[in-house]
Formats: structure tokens, sequence, C-alpha cells
């Protein structure tokens, strides 16, 4: 995951969230601060389906107060506030 192509990583961050032989969460939290724009898209929305998770959830508080491209921010608001609207 940390020295191929972007493609190759979304590729591979598909695969590991579909896995159930092994936790994603760490590895796609991993992948939300990557430095390729396409990949922490991609990586924020795969933990989307687990926002239930209040260690996901504090872990994609934490990387939106510290992301730079807009974007990006704006997925993860996105995914936060699903989650507010649902719990409601």
């Amino acid at each position: 995951l940390g020295s191929s192509n972007a493609t190759h990583r979304i590729e591979m961050l598909q695969a590991i969230a579909t896995r159930s032989d092994l936790d994603p969460r760490p590895w796609l939290m991993w992948m939300a601060e990557d430095g390729e724009l396409e990949v922490r898209l991609q990586a924020v929305g795969l933990l989307s389906s687990m926002i239930q998770d209040h260690t996901v959830q504090s872990d994609l508080r934490r990387l939106l107060s510290q992301e730079r491209d807009e974007p990006v921010a704006q997925a993860i608001r996105r995914v936060l506030l699903a989650r507010t609207a649902a719990s409601r």
C-alpha cells in the first residue's frame, strides 16, 4: 500500500475493505492520510460504512482537523453528519 501507484492503492483498499480475515479499519485510516487525494477520498468513502464505530468517528474528526484539501474535508463532514442524522 505504501509504494504502489494511486490506482493500485485504491484497488487494494477495496479488496481490504471486503476481507473477513482482517480488520480493515487501521488500513483504511492509514490510507485516509495518503498523499494522493483520490486515495484519501476512497478511504473515507469506505470508512463511511463503519461510522457506527466510535473509534472511526473520533479518527475521522481528527483527520478533519488536519485535512487541507477541501474535497476530502467535505467528504469527512458528510460521513460524520450522516452519522449524526442517523442517530436522531
